[in-house]
């Protein structure tokens, strides 16, 4: 029978008992446990109360990871519920862990897959429960039937999102603040010590592990702008050149997996993950795209074809990023593939009017968001952006106006680094919501008062 867990907030101490009997249980490094412990209101503000959550997956009953996984390898377990990782068919593309906000799937680079909470599925099939639960001091953490289509309980830092998490609360009592292990810190004014992050705790997406995408969404756009390019203004495309970098942005990406010898698997979940789809379309476009160079007669069509293969597949791309959380929508996102394939299209073209109309436009977005990212107090790296702008949209633009032909290569040059540069910064902006920052965005203001603790008491209907 389906079980969720069930964490009393009342008894949770924050000891991180039930990280250490996970580790040992699954045998992982230390420090690498499937579960995390983090602490609500760790400055100890005086209008919110102090407690702990211990997480792991959640095993949600509209599993958000497993509709992501390209390769089908997250399943459910029909006897006790689970949701599972197949790890002999993981790829290790990490997309799974994009898009859980629990941060449950975790990369293991020693076996290049995904791994995570298994509710011990082998425990639970002989009847005893989770390790984590067993050795809980307090008896905070334990397990409950599973109440179909019911979401987790009211919280203060969890959120629910419509997954079906499998866990539910017992809510802090009226007037009561959480037990905890340290001391000398009652006094609100007095900072304490942060809790130590799980491993892959914070921004999961980031420049330093994405440099191949960064690769293969360049060079696809670029390719896709090159056919686009040569269909409306006439201009060659190398039948030499063209596969190679067709060849080079494969490769890229295959180089971002961890799994590389089982990349076929990506195409497997068409149905339901944008990544299989990008996979498949990728595929799609180069493969009319080669038959168009071929230019046997009575296919010239074919290069048409390869257009709309081409910007099918890169909606795919955009769409793949639906789940991180961006500036802007992916549709109107300066480093848009749709956007960087256009932009591209129209210098290749060597059209003065083209590069001015589509460079203005994504001058204008690339501004709008960094307008944005200020009055937000984002990080908006304006010497970056200066050199975005003047490098990659105003000289290959004032080029092609000026000196036309005698410039095109530099213009072209010049422009690829800019759509770089700004697809760069788009792997830096990007975020994926955590339970630590929905903790951290539901305290209070310093100057506020008002108490969270009775609110989130009263919204559950507490006596």
């Amino acid at each position: 029978m389906s079980r969720d867990f069930l964490l009393d907030l009342n008894k949770c101490t924050g000891c991180a008992a039930c990280r250490l009997a996970c580790e040992i249980e699954n045998r992982l490094e230390s420090g690498d446990s499937w579960r995390q412990v983090l602490t609500f209101n760790e400055r100890r503000h005086p209008a919110a109360p102090l407690y702990h959550l211990s997480l792991a997956c959640n095993h949600c009953g509209s599993a958000p990871c497993a509709d992501a996984c390209p390769a089908q390898t997250i399943k459910r377990d029909e006897v006790t519920g689970a949701v599972l990782i197949e790890e002999k068919g993981c790829i290790g593309c990490r997309y799974c862990s994009w898009a859980c906000p629990y941060e449950a799937p975790r990369f293991s680079e020693a076996h290049g897959v995904m791994t995570k909470c298994t509710f011990c599925a082998h425990r639970l099939a002989e009847g005893r429960e989770p390790a984590c639960v067993s050795l809980c001091p307090t008896g905070a953490l334990g397990t409950t039937p599973a109440v179909d289509g019911r979401g987790a309980s009211v919280v203060p830092g969890f959120h629910a999102d419509g997954h079906e998490p499998r866990i539910r609360f017992v809510p802090l009592r009226r007037g009561f603040r959480a037990p905890e292990m340290t001391s000398g810190l009652a006094d609100p004014g007095i900072a304490a010590e942060p809790a130590r992050r799980a491993p892959g705790a914070g921004r999961r997406i980031s420049l330093r592990g994405e440099w191949p995408l960064v690769g293969f969404t360049l060079a696809a756009s670029g390719l896709v702008g090159w056919v686009a390019a040569a269909m409306q203004c006439g201009i060659s495309v190398s039948a030499t050149v063209f596969p190679a970098l067709a060849a080079g942005a494969m490769a890229a990406s295959a180089a971002h997996l961890g799994q590389a010898g089982r990349s076929w698997r990506a195409v497997l979940n068409l149905r339901r993950s944008w990544l299989s789809r990008e996979v498949v379309l990728y595929g799609l476009f180069v493969l009319v795209s080669l038959v168009w160079l071929r230019g046997t007669p009575g296919l010239q069509f074919a290069g048409w074809a390869a257009v709309a293969a081409g910007v099918a597949l890169l909606f795919a791309v955009d769409r793949v990023y639906d789940v991180a959380g961006k500036e802007m929508s992916a549709h109107l996102h300066s480093a848009g593939a749709l956007w960087m394939s256009l932009y591209l299209a129209s210098v290749l073209s060597g059209s003065a009017a083209a590069v001015a109309v589509v460079g203005a436009a994504k001058c204008g977005l690339y501004l709008a968001r960094k307008g944005r990212m200020r009055k937000r107090g984002r990080r908006w790296r304006p010497a970056l952006s200066a050199a975005r702008v003047a490098l990659g949209l105003l000289v290959p633009a004032a080029s092609i106006v000026i000196w036309a032909e005698a410039a095109w290569a530099a213009a072209l040059g010049l422009a690829v680094v800019g759509e770089a540069l700004d697809r760069i910064e788009y792997y830096l902006e990007l975020r994926i919501e955590t339970p630590r920052a929905w903790m951290e965005a539901a305290l209070p203001a310093d100057d506020s008062r008002h108490d969270l603790g009775v609110h989130w008491v009263r919204s559950n209907h507490e006596p």
